[in-house]
């Protein structure tokens, strides 16, 4: 969720290590949702699609979807189209 943030500052090494450490964390808490957040900071959209759709948070589940989207647009648009697609849907 922060990670435009963290690349509007310019320390991706840093921010990274900031990602782990929320995973880290939330997954020592117990906290589904958190996790599922902090997995979205670190990029890791199928992990996350998961968690959310599993605690019930349907607007993160979108905007994972978007998120996911957008990472894709580079390769595959047809995919990524249909992706943003679901995530308006949601929203």
């Amino acid at each position: 969720m922060f990670r435009e943030f963290a690349e509007m500052l310019g320390d991706d090494v840093e921010a990274q290590k900031l990602f782990e450490e929320a995973l880290e964390l939330a997954t020592r808490y117990g906290d589904k949702n958190e996790i599922a957040y902090a997995l979205l900071d670190l990029r890791r959209f199928d992990e996350a699609l998961v968690l959310f759709r599993e605690v019930g948070n349907e607007r993160a589940f979108g905007h994972a979807l978007f998120m996911l989207a957008r990472a894709q647009q580079a390769g595959d648009l047809a995919q990524s189209r249909r992706l943003l697609e679901q995530s308006l849907a949601i929203a």
